[in-house]
């Protein structure tokens, strides 16, 4: 890094000393790995999946249509938060409308495979 002296008006070079990160800390590594878009994701579709299982037998898409309400909700709140507050806020809001409505899409198709499969045990 470099700096001009006001005085003498010349480029003087900077060093910055600071102590070597110790990376050894595996907890924190696991941690920062495995928390990130793509677990939530897959936590949110597992639990829905999970719900689908159990509910009854007539409202086996439950639990979809309500995940594809909080994917709408969120895909509107993303243009009023657009409109409102800060045009890049209201992306950031639509990428998690989009991963909750694809999320969505995946436990539709569980849901009608499940229903599918309890028709034909019966």
């Amino acid at each position: 890094m470099r700096a001009v002296d006001i005085e003498t008006k010349k480029l003087k070079e900077l060093r910055l000393e600071m102590p070597d990160l110790d990376s050894s800390n595996f907890v924190m590594k696991a941690i920062d790995y495995s928390v990130n878009g793509w677990t939530v994701g897959l936590l949110y579709t597992v639990l829905l999946m999970f719900i689908t299982v159990y509910v009854k037998h007539k409202k086996v898409f439950l639990p979809s249509l309500i995940s594809l309400a909080i994917g709408l909700l969120t895909l509107a709140a993303s243009f009023v938060v657009a409109v409102t507050v800060d045009p890049w806020a209201g992306i950031g809001v639509g990428m998690l409308a989009a991963g909750l409505l694809v999320c969505t899409i995946v436990i539709f198709i569980f849901a009608f495979v499940m229903k599918l499969l309890r028709k034909g045990a019966r």
